[in-house]
C-alpha cells in the first residue's frame, strides 16, 4: 500500500487501472465483477481505497469480507435493482479462509453483483483458484503492474517539495523497479532530504531499507532462504535450489512463486536493487552466511563452480571440512586469471582447517604468479624439505621459477633438474645456459623423450631452450624463429602458467641485439595482449617495450610504458 504524504496529491495509476476506475465512476451502479492480482507493494489497497471513495460518493454502501458472514445474499443488496446498493471490496483474498472463499464464490454465482477481489498471485489455494476462475468468466481482470519512469516522476513531483532532476528519477526507478510501494518509501526520504540522491555514487539510506523490514519479517523460512540464494547469485540453478530447500522441482517452483508474490523480485527473477540491499542489511548475517556456505558446499559436491560463493565467505570466520574444501576448490578456479585471489582462498582454506602440507604447493604457485615471491619460496621450501609431503616436485618447479625471477639462475636450474623430466628439463637448460654451463646442458636428458604428455607448455619449453641455446651458439634468425614460435604456442594458455621467463621477452632480447626491433616490439605486444605469464611477467613485457621504444627514439612512448 502506498502511504501518501500529501493528502491532496493525485493518485498515480497505470493506464488499465485508470480506465477501470473511470468506468466505475461513470456508472457506479453497474454490475462489476473484477479480479485484481498483484504482488506485494503494487498498490492493491490504494486502488481499493479509491474505489471505496468513488462508491461512497455515489451512495453505494461499501462492504468487506467480514460482512459476508453476517448477512444473507438478499440483505447485501448487491444486485443492480436494489434500493440499498452495495459493493463488496475484498483485499488480500489470498489470506482468507476456505469458508469465506466459498461464500464469495456463492455470491458471485448469485447473479449481477458488484465485487472486486484483490489478491497476491501466491499462495493460490484451490478455493482461491476457483473464485478467480469464476470472476474471470464474469468480468475483466485488472492486474496491477509496476510504474514506468513517467509515473515515478509524477509521484515524486507530487510528494517532494523540491524539484527532482531526471537523474534522480532514473535512480529511483532503477532502484525500485517502479514498484509503487518502494517508490513511496524512497519518496518519503526524498521529501525530507534530497542531498543523498544527488551524489555521484548515491546509495539508498538505511531509513529507506528499514521501511522494508515488515516485508522481510513476514517471509516464511523457505522463501527467505530462496531470496538469500537469489542474492547469492544462484536463483536460476534449479538442482542446486532443490538440494538447498530439500524439495523436488514442483516444490521449488512453489517457493519461487511465493517469492515473486512478495514484490521483492523483478520480472527477470532477480532481487530489485532496493530489496537486495535490504536483504544484505536487515537479514541477520549468520543466516546469510549460512545459506551461502550451504550453497557453496552443495555446488562443490555437484562439481560446479564455487569461486563467487567462496569469495563471499572470505573473512566471515566460517570453518569446517566442507567449507575448507570449498576454499581449496575456489583457489584452483581462481589460479589462472586471479592468482592473488587464489592465494587468499588458500589462506582461508588453512584457517578453515585444511593442513598447510596439503595446500603448500598450490599456495606457493598462486603466490609466485601474483608476484609474492617471498611467500612462494617459503611455502615451496617447506614442502620440498618435508619427506613424504605431497606435490614436492610441483613445489620444486615453483621455487625454481621464483628463483629465476630473483636472478638466481644456477639454483633455479638445480631445482628444475630435481623436479623431474619433461618441461622442467628444458627450463633447467635455460638457467644453465644463462650461467654459462653449456657443457652441463649437454648432459641433460632429452626433454621430448622424457615421457611426459605433449602439452603446450612442454612444446614451448623445448622451443625456448633451443632458441636460447641457438642465440648463444648459432644463428640469431633461427633463435628468433624458435622463441617467437614458443611465445605464439603459449598465448592461448600462457596467462595461467608459471614461467621462469617469458618466451616473448627472450625473443625481444634476441631481436634487440640482432637489430630486429620491429619484430621484438610485435612479439611483446602480442604477449601483453594475451596476458602471457600473468601478472608476474606483465612488468617485464612493459619494460622491454619501453626499452625498444627508447632505442627507436620514441621517448614519449618509452616514458608512457614506464
Amino acid at each position: 500500500m502506498i502511504q501518501q504524504t500529501v493528502t491532496s496529491s493525485r493518485l498515480i495509476l497505470d493506464g488499465p487501472t485508470q480506465r477501470f476506475l473511470e468506468t466505475v465512476e461513470a456508472d457506479p451502479l453497474a454490475p462489476t465483477t473484477v479480479a485484481m492480482p498483484a504482488p506485494g507493494g503494487y498498490g492493491k489497497t490504494t486502488v481499493l481505497t479509491e474505489l471505496a471513495r468513488i462508491y461512497v460518493a455515489a451512495g453505494v454502501r461499501v462492504l468487506g469480507p467480514a460482512d459476508v458472514q453476517d448477512v444473507d445474499d438478499a440483505a447485501l443488496g448487491l444486485g443492480t435493482g436494489d434500493a440499498d446498493p452495495s459493493v463488496l471490496l475484498v483485499d488480500d483474498a489470498h489470506q482468507l479462509g476456505t469458508g469465506l472463499l466459498h461464500d464469495l464464490v456463492s455470491l458471485a454465482f448469485g447473479g449481477a453483483v458488484r465485487m472486486v477481489v484483490a489478491y497476491r498471485p501466491w499462495p493460490r489455494t484451490d478455493e482461491l483458484s476457483g473464485l478467480v476462475e469464476l470472476l474471470g468468466r464474469l468480468g475483466p481482470q485488472v492486474p496491477l503492474g509496476p510504474w514506468d519512469r513517467v509515473h515515478v516522476a509524477g509521484y515524486l513531483a507530487d510528494h517532494v517539495a523540491m524539484p527532482i532532476s531526471a537523474a534522480v528519477v532514473d535512480f529511483v526507478y532503477a532502484q525500485t523497479g517502479g514498484v509503487p510501494g518502494f517508490v513511496a518509501h524512497v519518496g518519503a526520504e526524498l521529501a525530507v532530504n534530497t542531498g543523498w540522491a544527488q551524489q555521484q555514487d548515491a546509495q539508498l539510506p538505511r531509513s529507506v531499507l528499514v521501511a522494508l523490514r515488515p516485508d522481510l519479517d513476514r517471509l516464511d523460512q523457505e522463501v527467505e532462504t530462496y531470496l538469500l540464494a537469489v542474492e547469492a547469485g544462484v536463483g536460476r540453478h534449479g538442482e542446486l535450489l532443490a538440494a538447498l530447500l530439500g524439495r523436488d522441482a514442483d516444490g521449488v517452483r512453489d517457493v519461487m512463486e511465493a517469492a515473486r508474490a512478495t514484490g521483492l523480485l523483478g520480472a527477470d527473477g532477480a532481487l530489485l536493487p532496493i530489496a537486495r540491499r535490504a536483504v544484505g542489511v536487515l537479514v541477520p548475517a549468520e543466516r546469510r552466511i549460512g545459506v551461502r556456505q550451504r550453497l557453496a558446499e552443495l555446488q562443490r559436491e555437484r562439481g560446479g563452480p564455487v569461486l563467487d560463493l567462496a569469495r563471499s565467505l572470505l573473512g566471515t570466520g566460517v570453518g569446517g571440512a566442507g567449507v575448507a574444501a570449498v576454499f581449496e576448490t575456489a583457489a584452483g578456479e581462481a589460479m589462472a586469471a586471479q592468482p592473488a585471489l587464489a592465494a587468499k582462498m588458500f589462506t582461508a582454506a588453512l584457517t578453515a582447517g585444511t593442513p598447510v602440507t596439503t595446500l603448500a604447493a598450490g599456495w606457493a604457485r598462486a603466490a609466485a604468479r601474483s608476484g609474492d615471491l617471498d611467500r612462494a619460496l617459503r611455502l615451496a621450501d617447506q614442502t620440498i624439505s618435508t619427506e613424504g609431503a605431497p606435490h614436492r616436485a610441483e613445489a620444486a618447479e615453483v621455487a625454481a621459477a621464483a628463483l629465476a625471477h630473483r636472478g638466481q639462475l644456477g639454483r633455479s636450474a638445480e631445482l628444475y633438474s630435481w623436479a623431474g623430466q619433461g618441461f622442467p628439463t628444458s627450463f633447467a637448460a635455460i638457467g644453465l645456459i644463462g650461467t654459462g654451463q653449456l657443457a652441463v646442458v649437454d648432459r641433460l636428458p632429452d626433454a621430448p623423450a622424457a615421457g611426459g604428455p605433449p602439452t603446450l607448455l612442454a612444446g614451448a619449453a623445448t622451443l625456448m631452450a633451443e632458441g636460447v641455446r641457438e642465440s648463444v651458439t648459432g644463428s640469431t634468425t633461427t633463435a628468433l624463429s624458435q622463441l617467437v614460435r614458443a611465445s605464439a604456442l603459449l598465448e592461448p594458455a600462457g596467462q595461467a602458467l608459471l614461467l621462469p621467463d617469458s618466451p616473448a621477452a627472450l625473443a625481444a632480447l634476441v631481436g634487440l641485439h640482432g637489430g630486429e626491433l620491429a619484430l621484438a616490439e610485435s612479439v611483446l605486444e602480442r604477449a601483453t595482449a594475451a596476458g602471457l605469464g600473468g601478472p608476474l611477467l606483465a612488468a617485464r613485457h612493459r619494460l622491454l617495450l619501453g626499452w625498444i621504444a627508447m632505442a627507436r627514439g620514441r621517448l614519449t612512448v618509452a616514458r608512457d610504458q614506464l
